[in-house]
């Protein structure tokens, strides 16, 4: 499935991206990344709105072909940093945490193993692989008054610890770069055509979907 995935982001670049048009471009340019496709910037600038639609068709085809099990937290922070203050945790760190151990869940309901892979920014990279280390020898649950889960979860399905990649060496995080671009756009400015299409590949069971997980929940705003 990797290789395919990977075979399919090549096929989509060549259709859309002529060579003399790459060759412009660094390496790191080449890339599927949602916000320059739909912002008309780099490699996709000489695309008109027909091109940029039909290259996003494609790359949602591509994602639902492969059927992947899609996780994600939508975090408003505004409502994070009001409902928790001084104990509020970072966005970035705690959406990964979250994530995390729900990937870890499932990974365990299906008796399988798993890998993690993130997009290389350096920022938090630290931090998100301490958090990893720290979630091995304690547990990756966040608790608070209202949540205290009875057993912790030490990602003893998670394989190794973390890795960490450069976005155009890895078409999963180009297609989860565009999923959670996707995600945001939902949320944050009701854009939802797009996000219609991710609901088959939102993690459920039995009939009930419980991806993606909005913190804080919405009966928390103020």
């Amino acid at each position: 499935m990797i290789l395919d995935v990977k075979s399919g982001v090549e096929q989509i670049l060549q259709k859309y991206i002529p060579e003399n048009i790459k060759n412009k471009w660094r390496d790191e340019d080449y890339e599927i990344k949602f916000r320059n496709i739909k912002h008309g910037l780099k490699i996709f600038s000489h695309l008109d709105k027909i091109e940029m639609e039909q290259l996003f068709d494609d790359t949602f085809g591509l994602i639902l072909k492969h059927k992947p099990i899609l996780f994600a937290t939508a975090l408003n922070k505004y409502q994070h940093m009001h409902k928790y203050k001084e104990k509020a945790y970072e966005s970035k760190p705690f959406a990964v945490q979250s994530t995390i151990g729900r990937f870890s869940k499932y990974l365990k309901r299906i008796d399988a193993s798993g890998q993690i892979i993130i997009d290389a920014e350096g920022k938090n990279d630290n931090k998100i692989r301490n958090l990893i280390y720290s979630g091995r020898k304690y547990g990756i649950e966040i608790r608070g008054v209202n949540h205290q889960p009875a057993k912790e979860d030490k990602l003893e399905r998670i394989v190794n610890t973390i890795n960490f990649a450069e976005s155009h060496m890895s078409a999963g995080i180009q297609m989860a770069d565009v999923c959670s671009r996707v995600i945001w756009g939902h949320f944050e400015r009701g854009l939802s055509d797009r996000y219609e299409q991710l609901r088959p590949v939102f993690d459920h069971v039995g009939g009930r979907t419980y991806e993606p997980v909005i913190s804080p929940l919405k009966s928390d705003w103020r």
